[in-house]
């Protein structure tokens, strides 16, 4: 399934809320009703039913207008015979796009009724969805047959335009690969560098002097354990990201993700990596010296936690068209925008970050630490 919803169809897909919003008011008043059961009940399907019908008319028609519209746009290209060749590869990209968005709208909308219906069910104690079931998949979006043929037929044009008839190349370069084989490599080799730095790291901790006799250990290690976790939340976005694209979850659909600025999970397990080096090492440079074991720079130990932070911080705030800069700076964005949702419209994307925010109480407590203590730094 594609990742790349158009943005516009919003307005036609399933409305999920209202459906449940009702729902709700029918159960509540279900409960206190004193009126008995069958009549009731039949009041409340006919209510429901109604509402789910006119999103189901929303849907197909939208549905059936796109289809009508992608088929008489394929026409065309397919009427161009040998002039077809002047067809651009981004022009068809962009069309192929479009009719596996319309196939993943049409799937997206079936999981919502779906569901609706389990909760109906669940919450009125009847069984709607299996006399619903059948109506349903007699339903345009979800039986056409003809938007899997067209898919088929893009392909197929595709492959005789720009590929020599070569359909698998030619599914490859409409379907590309969120990550390149480079990117796969330095992944493994980051991660490779980074375990044996773990394992020498624990040799260190454990051997004598005790590390938490080490001067100021107290007050450093607090801005180790800050720097420490963007590291930690690249690996677990990382893993969530690979979770959503095995279970075939749109996750850049739900969360509003742009797909031009969408890195793939290769990408952040490598930034993670990359976060996850530099930290082993500072830290091991900084314990191991601390208790004179490893002196390979003549800098006070207490260097090595700022110069932590300044290679963290540089990363993030690099100003130029480097290191995934438009990722980078979508993060901020989401940031300030979370912090001015009291002031304006609140997204799903800025209930998630926030909730994530407020499940890291210690490392923010962290963070507010570093930044007084390399303040008080700079001072003296």
């Amino acid at each position: 399934m594609s990742y790349n919803l158009i943005p516009e169809w919003r307005d036609y897909l399933l409305n999920y809320s209202i459906l449940k919003k009702a729902l709700d008011r029918i159960a509540r008043h279900n409960q206190s009703s004193e009126r008995a059961g069958l009549l009731l009940e039949d009041e409340a399907t006919d209510l429901f039913e109604s509402l789910l019908n006119s999103e189901l008319a929303k849907i197909n028609n939208f549905f059936n207008g796109k289809l009508k519209a992608y088929l008489a746009q394929y026409s065309d290209y397919a009427c161009q015979g040998t002039d077809a060749k002047k067809i651009s590869k981004l022009e068809l990209r962009i069309f192929y796009r479009e009719v596996d968005g319309l196939a993943n709208y049409a799937v997206l909308n079936t999981m919502g009724v779906k569901r609706i219906l389990q909760k109906y069910d669940r919450k009125l104690s009847r069984d709607l969805a299996a006399e619903y079931m059948p109506r349903l998949k007699r339903m345009p979006f979800v039986e056409s047959g003809v938007l899997a043929s067209l898919v088929t037929d893009i392909e197929r044009l595709y492959a005789e335009v720009h590929c020599e008839g070569n359909l698998s190349k030619a599914k490859t370069k409409l379907n590309p690969k969120f990550y390149s084989s480079g990117e796969l490599f330095s992944s493994g080799v980051l991660l490779g560098l980074s375990l044996p730095l773990l394992v020498l790291l624990l040799f260190v901790l454990v051997s004598s002097p005790s590390t938490t006799s080490l001067p100021n250990f107290f007050r450093i290690f607090p801005v180790f354990r800050a720097v420490a976790a963007p590291a930690l939340f690249a690996w677990l976005w990382g893993l969530n990201v690979l979770f959503w694209l095995k279970t075939k979850i749109n996750y850049l659909y739900i969360l509003e993700i742009d797909p031009d600025s969408h890195v793939s999970y290769l990408t952040v397990f490598r930034l993670a990596a990359v976060l996850s080096v530099a930290w082993l090492m500072s830290f091991l440079f900084y314990v191991g010296a601390a208790k004179g074991h490893l002196r390979l720079l003549s800098i006070p130990v207490t260097y090595y936690p700022a110069m932590l932070v300044f290679v963290i911080v540089f990363i993030m705030v690099f100003p130029f068209n480097l290191l995934y800069r438009r990722a980078r700076f979508g993060l901020f964005i989401l940031f300030f925008q979370t912090l001015a949702t009291p002031f304006g419209t609140l997204r799903f994307r800025h209930f998630l970050f926030a909730d994530i925010l407020c499940s890291m109480v210690r490392p923010m407590i962290d963070l507010g630490y570093t930044m007084l203590d390399r303040a008080r730094c700079l001072a003296t």
